[in-house]
């Protein structure tokens, strides 16, 4: 809130102390400023925002008459509100000389305190007073300013768009007369301005338009707006497909028709091509080989009859009146209903343009069969519809199933092929028996706690097994024989991971298998054999093997010594992981004895 501001002419110190009191006891919001001259005190008021001036007559210099005048001549300080003191029994002709000057109020010497707080009051309600009307003058000033120029800007835009609109606007009266056109209508009948408003609507249009202009009139009185179609004739006799937009406006006072046309030649040749290529569309859709329906939404709006033999109805037309429901059992292969996944499936459709998927159909006689489904958003007749494409495969199911049972034979022939295999080596090492299945078991069940994929695991089964194939190549005396090997003994044991990857590096398995049998006897520190890899050079599933044969090594008997029991085995992996191991392949293994109470079966 603003505070008061009241300036005082006074020189005496004494007097203006007396003044502070007077205000502080009966005004205290007044702010209070003091000069000790008129011209100090004509500088303050024009630096200071003054409300009211206290101004005594008899001043040294200039007095107060005076500076009460210069006061109201200034435009930044005519609105001050001013009190002259005067001597006690101030003459008319003295009073008068101040009026004259422009003074507000008189006050006589010596001045009463209830006097003066009741003239600085009221001087303060006439303040607020004209500063409220002050403001509200400004605003209504402001107000219509802003008004004026939105009316100018109004016009102007008007202007603008009627003279820039890409369509020709007409403005006729009721009788036919031409009163303002734009320079569209100009440009598209080969007028000037001038020309077009000593014409008629009649000398522009089609001999049909003028024999209907009465009927039009009519209609756009009832309805105030009307859409139709028209031709417009051009200054050399040229005729202009037109859709007009007429409305009727008051015009100065009168009624007249404002028309706004729209050159519609090309949407013609456009709509006459895409009728041409609907019927080249029909045409080809009723050609196809392919079973094809059009789709609005739930109902069927047309098909070929490829579509009818495939469904085994009786006609086009027997098709078509079916409902859609009838064309699907109640559910999906996946257990969902029908209704429902169709729903969605047509959804994805006209949402993504495009959408193909498999479906189970049922034809007129009750048989369900699977179909490939193409829905592609189409438009025809001014319409999206789904153009639904149906490819029977049923031969193409039957032949996958073929084939899953003849890839299940072969897969099952080739597992028994690797378990041949393993039997063949484990026979020539009796000692041994049933090494190579327990490290696939094992290796298998730290591949699954590891959260290696199935098919990784399965990868592993086949390494498992044939991991020690390469035994085959050394001589059997050395495998079975009882007591240490020598250092040519022990060379010729070591080379069976590379006889072995030599025997299977050719077979196009799915999985590493070759790497995997070279490098099981790899060790993570790079003192294994036969190429002394170290850590991440060595396959993941070589780790695992490693750890699952030394494991299951220790823990059976050997032709050179008694089994060390599954303790001493678990110690060792332990003593070496990091070192020889894998760490997480045996915490793995670890986990598989401690907590799961895995057994070699």
């Amino acid at each position: 809130m603003t505070v008061p501001v009241l300036l005082v002419l006074e020189d005496r110190p004494d007097n203006l102390f007396v003044l502070e009191q007077l205000l502080a006891a009966y005004l205290p919001d007044i702010k209070l400023l003091a000069a000790p001259s008129a011209e100090a005190g004509l500088e303050l008021a024009a630096s200071e925002a003054v409300d009211g001036a206290l101004i005594d007559v008899q001043m040294p210099g200039m007095n107060g008459i005076e500076m009460c005048r210069r006061l109201k001549a200034d435009p930044r300080t005519a609105s001050v509100h001013v009190i002259l003191v005067t001597a006690h029994g101030a003459t008319p002709e003295l009073k008068a000389q101040g009026l004259e000057a422009g003074a507000d109020d008189f006050i006589a010497k010596p001045i009463d305190n209830v006097e003066l707080a009741a003239k600085l009051r009221v001087m303060l309600r006439l303040r607020a007073a004209e500063n409220a009307l002050r403001r509200e003058r400004d605003h209504l000033e402001e107000t219509v300013r802003e008004r004026t120029q939105e009316l100018r800007d109004a016009a102007h835009c008007y202007r603008t768009l009627f003279q820039t609109a890409g369509d020709a606007i007409f403005i006729n009266n009721l009788e036919g007369r031409l009163l303002e056109v734009n320079e569209e209508a100009c440009r598209l009948l080969g007028y000037t301005r001038d020309e077009l408003l000593n014409l008629t609507g009649r000398d522009v249009t089609s001999p049909e338009y003028v024999a209907r202009r009465a009927e039009i009139l009519e209609q756009l009185r009832a309805t105030g707006h009307l859409v139709f179609e028209t031709e417009l004739v051009t200054r050399d006799g040229r005729i202009i497909p037109t859709e007009c937009s007429s409305r009727l406006m008051d015009l100065r006072g009168r009624p007249a028709v404002l028309s706004i046309a729209r050159d519609i030649t090309d949407r013609q040749q456009t709509e006459a091509a895409i009728e041409e290529s609907e019927k080249r569309f029909m045409d080809v859709l009723y050609a196809s080989e392919d079973a094809i329906m059009l789709i609005d939404g739930e109902t069927f709006v047309d098909c070929n009859e490829a579509a009818v033999r495939m469904l085994e109805y009786s006609s086009r037309d027997d098709l078509l009146m079916t409902p859609p429901s009838e064309l699907s059992p109640p559910e999906q292969p996946d257990g969902r209903s029908s209704f429902e996944k169709a729903g969605e499936m047509i959804k994805a459709a006209f949402e993504k343009g495009y959408h193909r998927f498999e479906w189970i159909h049922r034809k007129a006689g009750g048989e369900d069969f699977p179909v490939e489904v193409s829905l592609t958003a189409i438009t025809y007749r001014g319409k999206t519809v789904l153009h639904c494409l149906w490819r029977d495969l049923t031969e193409k199911k039957q032949a996958e199933e073929a084939l899953k049972e003849s890839l299940a034979r072969t897969t099952e022939v080739q597992y028994g092929t690797i378990q041949a295999l393993a039997t063949v080596t484990e026979a020539r090492d009796p000692y041994t028996a049933g090494h190579q299945r327990r490290v696939t078991q094992l290796a298998c069940a730290v591949g699954r706690e590891l959260g290696l994929s199935a098919d990784r695991v399965a990868g592993l089964w086949v390494m498992g097994l044939l991991h020690d194939l390469g035994k085959i190549s050394t001589p059997a005396e050395i495998l079975s024989k009882p007591g240490k090997l020598s250092d040519t003994e022990f060379g010729l044991t070591k080379s069976h991971a590379q006889a072995g990857y030599e025997i299977v590096k050719e077979i196009r398995f799915p999985w590493p298998v070759a790497e995997a049998i070279l490098q099981h006897h790899e060790r993570m520190d790079g003192s294994g054999y036969p190429q002394g890899l170290t850590g991440p050079d060595i396959t993941l599933e070589a780790r695992i093997l490693a750890v699952a044969d030394v494991v299951e090594a220790m823990s059976s008997h050997r032709p050179y010594r008694p089994a060390l029991g599954i303790e001493a085995a678990l110690e060792e992996i332990t003593k070496n992981k990091g070192i020889l191991y894998e760490p997480e392949v045996v915490d793995a293994c670890l986990k598989l004895f401690t907590e799961k109470g895995f057994k070699f079966e």
